[in-house]
């Protein structure tokens, strides 16, 4: 009886690890003129904690996969470009987010809006001017 329950107990963890609840995140980043941006860095936060972060391809286009399940904070940002933050994005299991468009605005650290663009500075560390 033992053994049986040994052996339940590890099929249990096995299906439990095999059904992780995870979602993807994707999306364009565009400059205010509307053109693709390549090169930039998208990050996942959640709990004021980096998650992750892609690079934007040649067409501007970011993916997230395996990400798990819950509600996230997207910075994306480039220097010389600007940056951007949007809140609330959620992740389902199974299913891909798809944020649409987000435009970089603000080349300086703080952007014509202030605080928004608070984070700028994040992208610009280790790269020249």
């Amino acid at each position: 009886m033992k053994r049986f329950l040994c052996i339940a107990a590890v099929l249990c963890l096995i299906a439990g690890a095999a059904s992780a609840q995870t979602g993807g995140v994707t999306g364009l980043i565009v400059d205010p003129d509307g053109n693709a941006v390549e090169g930039a860095k998208v990050s996942l936060w959640l709990d004021e904690a980096c998650q992750g972060y892609a690079m934007t391809d040649a067409a501007g286009i970011f993916n997230f996969t395996d990400v798990p399940i819950g509600t996230y904070l997207l910075k994306a940002g480039k220097p010389k470009v600007g940056s951007a933050i949007l809140e609330n994005v959620e992740v389902l299991d199974g299913q891909v987010t798809d944020i649409g468009t987000l435009t970089l605005l603000g080349s300086g650290p703080h952007g014509p809006n202030g605080g928004k663009y608070q984070y700028q500075h994040q992208y610009q560390q280790g790269q020249d001017d």
